[in-house]
Parts: structure tokens; C-alpha cells; sequence
């Protein structure tokens, strides 16, 4: 479980993701740290357009594109930010033993501005 999310599920109603042995979940980081998205604004160096899992299984297809969207709205390329910020996915796979290992695969780096 990350979060609120459960990026595995063994339900047949899934079928196509009943057998899956890796999943990912976007995670914005601040930083290096995750941090909430919906708390910066004025985003620079960041690609919304990029944000794709890049074939990369997941189940919160709707968060990328939340995610993407509200960069692309607020967007100010030709300023730094305060906060180094990166968008990646946290990588889970399910091994041999059935335990879960985590990857953090960072698929962009940019610079932002905290709301206040």
C-alpha cells in the first residue's frame, strides 16, 4: 500500500491485472522528498507533456494526467524556483518470495513555488 493507493490487485474483475507482478504510482518530489503537487505552483524545467509512465504498468492513469494539468496550467518557464522539484514513479515489484521492492525512477527534474 502507498498512501491510499494499492497499486496490485488480485481480483479477477481486473483480469488483465489480476497476474501482475510490477505496478507504479506518479509521486512528485520536493527536494528528494514526496511532497503534495496541489502545494506549488509556477513550476519551471518541467515537461507535462512527460509525465507518462512510459510503459510502465500502473493504475492511476488519472493521477499523471491531474498531475500533468495542473503543471501545464501553471507554468513559468523563464524563472527558477525555490524548491527543486522531480516527478517520478515509485516502482513496485512483487518477487519470488511474494515480497514487495520498491524502485524510485525519476522521470523529471524542474524547479517550483510554494503556495502560500
Amino acid at each position: 500500500m502507498f498512501g491510499d493507493n494499492f497499486p496490485f490487485s488480485k481480483f479477477q474483475l481486473y483480469s488483465s491485472t489480476a497476474n501482475r507482478k510490477q505496478s507504479s504510482v506518479i509521486v512528485f518530489l520536493v527536494d528528494g522528498k514526496p511532497a503534495d503537487i496541489w502545494d506549488y505552483h509556477r513550476f519551471s524545467g518541467l515537461d507535462p507533456q512527460g509525465f507518462s509512465s512510459k510503459g510502465m504498468a500502473t493504475g492511476l492513469t488519472w493521477l499523471t494526467y491531474e498531475m500533468s494539468r495542473w503543471v501545464e496550467e501553471h507554468l513559468e518557464e523563464e524563472a527558477d524556483g525555490p524548491a527543486k522539484v522531480s516527478v517520478g514513479y515509485r516502482v513496485f515489484t512483487v518477487d519470488e518470495s511474494s515480497s514487495v521492492q520498491e524502485e524510485l525512477v525519476v522521470v523529471q527534474d524542474g524547479q517550483a513555488w510554494p503556495r502560500s
